[in-house]
Formats: structure tokens, C-alpha cells, sequence
């Protein structure tokens, strides 16, 4: 597993629309222009799927009107949102998160003569038409999304010319984003239910398709889930044609994890860890994830912080330099977890202890972890920091914060006291 490595660039000048982006914040916060440039993306991708850009969407795929044929599995569900907690000011997006919301059953795809286009192997079915499922999960509001295509996907779809055909079956768990740890984590390990399901019934064997350069993380993830090698081939092509498909749903539906995919990885995950060795550290139940020395996006009053919550039962842990394994051994003991809001607060789904987690945010927040925690049963508090810009670079996406070390103790103190009553 220790022979994947990542793959490194040099880095050359500054593009010219890096300069402009940084002409443009001196005149318009960034976060502004950001939103401005997503929502402008996706009216004109939702335009070209109208009348250039064929697409089969989630529902489509689920109904079986196509070339291909599709197995549902599971049962419906509903989910709610968690005991919620505010310290500072509101998330102005926390309103437009639903109180509650009902999900489809998950199903399993099977597509013949597919093509995969692009890094993000997003496939094309038959008829050329592109399968949202190979891109990524819907938009909050259940759109298609389309933030996750390529901007020259159009142009992809009509020159991209398969350079090989794959005639063994595979099952593509590529996607825009399942570089990203919490990406992968949600979206992509739980479609692994889908495809053990299709095993049992197929006298296939399909090999696991993931991106060409896989994180560490990513291998050992699969180890635990016991998936190893010789499991999986490494997606490295411009274009391929797939004589057979093999497709899981995306178990993530309108932002909201699906609880039930959840509690299986949560199982199968604690289920794989080996016994741990005498040497083995013990882990405590209350975890205050750090960033330690990475470039941005770190708490900088974190010693401060820690200096509080010890006399708690807290300890500190930089997850991003764990072995996967130790990581699920870690959060699978958690009862309160608290971290800033990034992809290391996914980890929550290996906690049986219905946790609760504190998202500590400068001011961007998504719903992303609010979800979450309604998905696994925890409690969900959002505590709003001060940012203040990385000096490492100018990405607005990667500002330190200042947090109030004081609110946060009296948050989990009042926690601690309502669940005693």
C-alpha cells in the first residue's frame, strides 16, 4: 500500500485569472465573487443541459428508463435536523436548511458500453447522454449537479475519442471530487454496499475504479473495507470504453448523508480494525482536532483552547498525519468532537456514540456537517469565530480564525448539564 504516492508539479507563474481574481478582492469580498462565479457556472451548464448537454439525472437512473438496468436496495428513510446550538452570529444559510427530509431507496446501475471522459471519468451512457451519478452528488435543492461537471464537458462529449476498450466489468468510484477526504468518506466508501450487493447476485467480479495517483488515506480506507491491489485498477486514460458499468448510487441525497449507509460504514469500518497492539495509545472521548503546522485554516488560539478544555477530558490529535485505521479507532471512542469546519469533521461517522460535534467556522459555513450529524443521531453546534487571513497566501477559503475559548467552554458545560437532568 506504501508504493501509492502523490503525484507532484512545479509551480509556474501565477495565471492570468489568478491575477485578475486578485485585482477583483481588493474591490469586492472574495466570498462574493466566488458565489457570483459558482452561480453564473451552474445557470450555464443547467442552460446547455436544456438544449446541448444530454444528461440522466439520479431519478432517471433509479427508474430504469434507459439501456441499462437497476436493482434498488435497502428502504426508504426520513431524517431530521439535530439538536442544533448556535454560539455567535447565525449562519445566514442555517435557515434554508430543511427541518426535515425523506430519502429514496439507494440502488446499483449496470451500464453497458459506457465511456468514461476526462480525470473525473465521468460516463456517458449509449446514447452519449451523461450520468450525473458518475459526477457527483445533487445540489441541496435536488438539481442535478452540475457545479461538479467540467466546463468543457460539452466539448469533451462530442471529440473525446476512447482510446482503449475495458472489457472486464468495473465499478467507477471516480468523481469530480473524490479526491477530497470527506468526498470520499460520505460518497464514495458507501457506495461499496451497492457493489458487494451486485456481487451476490452476478457471477462478476468487477475491479474497483479509483483516481490514478490515490491518497494514502484512500488505500488504506479500502484495506480496512478489505479491498486491497489487487481490487483495483488505477483510472489513467483521457477516454475508455466500458463494455459493462457497474454503478452505485451516490448515498448522499441532497446534501443529506443517508443514515442507513452510514450506520453500514460505521460497521464495516470499526469491523475491519485489527487488534491494537500493547503499544497502542488509549484515545480520549473528547477530541479537539488540530491542523498543527499546515499553511491555513488553523485555529490560532489552539494552545489556548486546549489550555481550557484538558481539565474537560479533552486531547488534542492532528489527524491528517494518522494511518486511516488509527483514525476510526480514534473517532469511534468519541463522544464530542471539535474541529474547524473542513473535511476532518466527517470523521464523525465512525462514532456509535452519537456525538456532539462542535463546528467551529470564520464566518463560511455550509450545511454539510448539520446534515451530517442529523445522519448519525448526534447533537450539532456551530460556533462562529473571527478569520483572519492566512499569511501563507491570500486564499480566502483557507483563513486562520480566532475562537472564543470562553463560549465554547460554557457550551459543553451546558451540554454536560442538560444531559445529566
Amino acid at each position: 500500500m506504501s508504493n501509492y504516492l502523490f503525484r507532484t508539479r512545479k509551480i509556474g507563474p501565477p495565471k492570468f485569472s489568478s491575477l485578475c481574481f486578485d485585482f477583483l478582492t481588493r474591490l469586492v469580498p472574495p466570498r462574493v465573487i466566488v458565489e457570483c462565479l459558482l452561480k453564473a457556472r451552474r445557470r450555464i451548464l443547467t442552460a446547455l443541459a436544456q438544449v446541448y448537454l444530454p444528461i440522466v439525472t439520479r431519478e432517471r437512473l433509479r427508474d430504469g428508463r434507459g439501456p441499462w438496468r437497476t436493482e434498488p436496495f435497502g428502504a426508504e428513510d426520513a431524517i431530521a435536523q439535530p439538536t442544533l446550538s448556535v454560539v455567535g452570529a447565525e449562519p445566514a444559510e442555517l435557515v434554508r436548511v430543511p427541518r426535515k427530509f425523506s430519502l429514496r431507496k439507494p440502488f446499483v446501475s449496470v451500464i453497458p458500453d459506457a465511456t468514461l471522459i476526462g480525470p473525473s471519468a465521468f460516463a456517458l451512457d449509449s446514447q452519449g447522454r451523461v450520468l450525473m451519478d458518475s459526477v457527483g452528488p445533487d445540489f441541496d435543492d435536488g438539481t442535478p449537479g452540475f457545479f461538479a461537471l467540467p466546463m468543457d464537458v460539452l466539448v469533451k462529449r462530442l471529440t473525446a475519442r476512447p482510446q482503449i476498450v475495458i472489457e472486464e466489468p468495473v465499478c467507477s468510484l471516480v468523481t469530480t471530487f473524490s479526491w477530497i477526504y470527506g468526498h470520499w468518506l460520505i460518497e464514495g466508501l458507501p457506495r461499496l454496499e451497492g457493489y458487494e450487493l451486485y456481487r451476490q447476485h452476478s457471477a462478476d467480479k468487477p475491479l474497483l475504479l479509483i483516481n490514478e495517483h490515490p491518497q494514502s488515506w484512500k488505500m488504506q480506507s479500502l484495506e480496512l473495507m478489505g479491498y486491497g491491489p489487487a481490487d483495483v485498477m488505477l483510472w489513467s486514460h483521457p477516454a475508455a470504453r466500458v463494455k459493462t458499468l457497474v454503478l452505485p448510487s451516490i448515498r448522499r441525497q441532497s446534501g443529506w448523508p443517508e443514515p442507513r449507509a452510514c450506520a453500514w460504514l460505521r460497521e464495516r469500518l470499526i469491523g475491519g480494525l485489527p487488534p491494537p497492539a500493547p503499544s497502542s495509545p488509549r484515545y480520549a472521548s473528547r477530541v479537539l482536532v488540530s491542523r498543527g503546522s499546515a499553511p491555513g485554516r488553523r485555529i490560532l488560539n489552539e494552545d489556548a483552547l486546549l489550555e481550557a478544555l484538558a481539565p474537560l477530558g479533552f486531547a488534542r490529535y492532528q489527524t491528517d498525519s494518522m494511518h486511516f485505521a488509527e483514525e476510526v479507532r480514534l473517532f469511534s471512542g468519541a463522544e464530542i468532537i471539535i474541529a474547524l469546519h473542513g473535511s476532518g469533521l466527517m470523521n464523525a461517522v465512525m462514532s456509535p456514540n452519537r456525538p456532539l460535534v462542535i463546528d467551529l467556522f470564520d464566518g463560511f459555513w455550509s450545511a454539510d456537517f448539520i446534515k451530517l450529524a442529523a445522519a448519525i443521531g448526534a447533537r450539532y453546534a456551530c460556533v462562529r469565530g473571527q478569520p483572519v487571513p492566512a499569511k501563507a497566501h491570500g486564499r480566502w477559503v483557507d483563513n486562520d480564525c480566532l475562537v472564543d475559548v470562553d463560549a465554547i467552554v460554557r457550551l459543553i458545560q451546558a451540554t454536560e448539564a442538560e444531559r445529566g437532568r
